[in-house]
């Protein structure tokens, strides 16, 4: 899928206006989690939890390299008016990031899977809320899971500790090659005949 292959320079967007020289010129093709200049990325739509759980964590958060960016939903998402909409974009920003940050829009906890996807698929590391189980996505194995007010001692240990940057690595290369393994088309496919079949 070209949009979402390593972007040897960014895309022409404004939601980069803000990144360091260092961030926009950082070489995707180096494959270590610690180089990666971003330490914590967010993408996602504003809601009342969001923000009462991101006000919690700006502290936390001040001494660390993070991108959020959160959209206001008052008409349907394109990428003229959120560039976050762009799959370049998006890919871009997951290629400089050591972790997706996955916090719920509200109290349902479903598995947000077009985020996540798009993580395993840059080997950038997911960080979520606990979310629904899923049949082939596992909690400690291919993402981590912890509660928001506990989120900030597990991203701090995973960006600056050997161990868990170690942990990082593992995570996010299992999440990788499961991805690629099981999620093609044609697993989709025959998921669909299947369930067809048992309806």
């Amino acid at each position: 899928f070209l949009p979402f292959a390593q972007s040897k320079s960014l895309p022409n967007s404004k939601a980069f206006a803000s990144l360091s020289v260092k961030v926009r010129e950082f070489d995707c093709s180096n494959p270590s989690f610690a180089s990666r200049p971003l330490d914590v990325l967010f993408l996602g739509s504003v809601s009342q939890k969001r923000e009462r759980i991101f006000a919690s964590l700006a502290p936390k958060f001040a001494d660390m390299n993070c991108f959020l960016y959160a959209t206001r939903m008052t008409r349907p998402i394109d990428d003229k008016t959120n560039p976050t909409a762009s799959p370049e974009v998006t890919a871009a920003l997951m290629q400089r990031s050591k972790i997706l940050l996955n916090i719920h829009r509200d109290d349902y906890t479903y598995f947000e899977w077009w985020r996540l996807m798009q993580a395993f698929w840059q080997k950038t590391l997911v960080v979520t809320e606990p979310c629904f189980p899923h049949p082939i996505y596992k909690a400690g194995t291919h993402f981590l899971e912890e509660a928001p007010r506990h989120m900030p001692h597990l991203i701090d240990w995973l960006v600056h500790a050997k161990d868990g940057q170690a942990k990082a690595e593992e995570v996010r290369a299992t999440a990788f090659e499961t991805f690629v393994k099981h999620s093609t088309a044609k697993d989709a496919a025959i998921a669909v005949v299947r369930a067809g079949d048992a309806a």
